[in-house]
Formats: C-alpha cells, structure tokens, sequence
C-alpha cells in the first residue's frame, strides 16, 4: 500500500481467477474507489502474467506524484499515476529476474531511480539493486 501526496490510496497484489495479474486500486483520502485511475476509469488497473494466483505483493514503493514500484514473486512492475503500465521502465512495464533461477522477492525499496530488492533464490538469500531508466 502506498500514500501520494494528495493522500490517494493506492494498493497492489497479484491475484486473478483464471489468469496471473497484478491487481491495483487507488482510494481517495476518503475511502472511495478513485474513477479517474486506471484504463476503464473505475479505480481499478490490472496488467496480465504477473505472479501467481493469490500471491500478494512482495513490496512497493511510490514516487510523490503516485508512480508505483513494485515487486510480485521475481518480477518487478512499475505504474504511472493513472494506472497504466510504464512501457519506459520496462516493454508490458514489466521486468522478470531471471538470473539466479527461482527468484523470490520479499521487499523493495526505492530512492530516486535506485532499487533495492531482497528475498531469496532457492535456498539462498537474494539481495539485488538496479538502476531505473531516466523518467522512471
């Protein structure tokens, strides 16, 4: 869950009833669903092949202006304020770990276009760090 800084919501996870997705909805400070986030205007934004069925997130982080990092099992995802994929982060806005094998991601952390991620990778522990392109 993350906080803006005009105090809108925003929540993520992966889940999905036939298809892997990272689900996301932002609030208003009030509580109410936000119609003017995601694709269809209903508060709602989903990008499909993320994760696994009823796998919650593993960590996000957010810029002021509502820009969400987040990390799903070995994935990391990153949203614009209104909801949409950010195609300049990653093609699908969508990065895959996928060295070491069987990657497992339990926190993120953002500072400025840095990335700090930890978790494990079998029976290993798993501390990577990237650098987000410029505008991400």
């Amino acid at each position: 869950m993350t906080v803006d800084r005009r105090g809108r919501i925003t929540v993520t996870g992966g889940g999905g009833t036939h298809k892997s997705a990272l689900l996301t909805a932002r609030l208003t400070p009030r509580g109410a669903l936000d119609r003017s986030y995601g694709r269809a205007r209903n508060g709602r934004a989903v990008i499909a092949g993320l994760g696994g069925n009823a796998i919650t997130n593993c960590g996000d982080a957010s810029t002021g202006a509502g820009e969400i990092t987040v990390a799903l099992q070995s994935t990391l995802a990153q949203v614009l304020p209104s909801g949409r994929p950010n195609t300049r982060f990653a093609p699908r806005g969508v990065f895959t770990i996928s060295k070491p094998r069987r990657v497992f991601i339990n926190s993120l952390v953002r500072r400025g276009r840095r990335v700090l991620v930890a978790g494990y990778a079998a029976n290993k522990i798993y501390v990577g760090r990237y650098l987000l392109p410029p505008g991400s």
